[in-house]
């Protein structure tokens, strides 16, 4: 179980990211993950941003987040129930 305050660990582990006009701190990510079904090996290494549920806007669709100068779209966003989210990225 997770027991440190959610602000800590951003504040830690997290770096600036813009959604659109609104700077929030998030940890971005874009590990390679393999993926074993089927017996067919699939590579992943889609680009996420993990951010407090509450810096989610509620209309993500059109937003633009901005890592490292780079721009990227919202594919989806999945929230853990625990008041973190994971968005799902791809390259605008």
């Amino acid at each position: 179980m997770f027991n440190e305050p959610l602000a800590v660990y951003f504040a830690d582990f997290g770096q600036a990211i813009q959604l659109d006009n609104k700077v929030v701190t998030g940890i971005f990510d874009r590990e390679f993950l393999a993926d074993m079904g089927f017996g067919q090996v699939v590579g992943n290494a889609d680009p996420v941003v993990v951010l407090p549920s509450r810096d989610v806007p509620e209309a993500w669709e059109d937003i633009t987040v901005t890592v490292a100068g780079v721009a990227y779209a919202i594919d989806r966003p999945e929230p853990d129930g625990t008041g973190v989210t994971v968005l799902q990225l791809r390259k605008k």
